[in-house]
């Protein structure tokens, strides 16, 4: 006989038993990145040499604009990037690839389609060792401005390798909307006051503005040592730039989360892999696209392939 305790009793038990389902899966996909995370580390002791490639542009320094694009040990989604910006963007501006990849083949790939579309290629040579994904690209942008964009002093954008312009603009309008532009990210970090940055995945910055100042690359530390749980790339710049600004004074960069997998808008809240496994983000009214996880450092269960689609695409439209 079925009585209310037994039901009560099996109700609790599958509870329960869902709850552990749940924290073992949460514990595989928690070990899963504390090795991705332990190999690049490793990967990124073995320091190695890569020849640069530089085209006259680049020499000349002739350009008013440089953009820099920051790959990791993915050729085909650089060379989706290279074509897609030839075809999509216009103005005074030359492109270039810095590569602070950490597998030797890989980079030299990179490298060989640097040559085949006649873009300037750029190893990244920094004697620090990251301590993760996001240290490593804080570090790889310090060198660049240190020993690239302090040189050159010229208005630049800092892009991901992954992300794309999906249709015709001119890149000089970026640079005059205001000091920097780009995309904003907020982190409270005292439960009164936020801290924002632009994510330099996506940033552009007027040189005037910015060629005074300490620019760190990395993530922000209160006092210095203090760590700040959540903030992202670019954030370490709060104390010498962005803390100047008034935000709600300033024109942000809007983006919304497009889940590629059903096609349409991702408007749930996030778990921790959905947009890693499922979706895209779109910039600025939709003329930019930003792959998310282009190098595939995050388990992303064969997301690139659909996004591959999608920039082939766009290339042939």
């Amino acid at each position: 006989m079925i009585t209310k305790e037994l039901i009560n009793n099996t109700y609790h038990y599958y509870l329960f038993g869902k709850f552990l389902i749940h924290k073992r899966e949460r514990n595989i996909e928690k070990e899963e990145r504390r090795q991705r995370r332990k190999i690049h580390k490793e990967l990124s002791k073995r320091k190695f040499n890569i020849d640069n490639s530089l085209t006259p542009d680049y020499i000349d320094n002739n350009a008013k604009y440089i953009l820099v694009t920051i790959s990791f040990n993915n050729p085909v989604i650089v060379d989706y990037q290279i074509k897609l910006i030839k075809k999509y963007i216009h103005g005074d501006y030359i492109h270039i690839i810095c590569d602070n990849s950490n597998k030797k083949e890989l980079a030299e790939k990179i490298r060989n389609v640097c040559l085949s579309n006649n873009i300037s290629y750029i190893y990244i040579n920094s004697k620090s060792c990251p301590n993760g994904f996001s240290d490593s690209h804080g570090i790889a942008l310090n060198w660049v401005w240190e020993n690239i964009l302090k040189d050159k002093k010229k208005g630049f954008a800092l892009l991901d390798h992954d992300i794309v312009p999906v249709c015709n603009q001119n890149i000089e309008e970026y640079f005059n909307k205001q000091d920097f532009w780009g995309q904003v990210r907020f982190k409270n970090y005292n439960n009164h006051k936020d801290i924002w940055s632009l994510w330099p995945g996506f940033a552009f910055f007027n040189f005037e503005c910015v060629k005074n100042k300490n620019l760190n690359f990395k993530r922000y530390k209160r006092f210095g040592f203090i760590k700040v749980k959540g903030v992202d790339t670019g954030s370490a710049n709060w104390n010498c730039l962005y803390s100047k600004y008034n935000i709600d004074k300033l024109d942000k960069c809007n983006r919304i989360t497009w889940d590629i997998k059903n096609n349409c808008e991702y408007t749930e809240a996030r778990t921790d892999n959905s947009e890693f496994n499922e979706c895209v983000e779109y910039y600025n009214n939709r003329t930019w696209l930003h792959a998310i996880n282009g190098s595939d450092w995050h388990y992303s269960n064969g997301k690139i392939n659909l996004v591959y689609e999608i920039l082939n695409k766009v290339l042939n439209q």
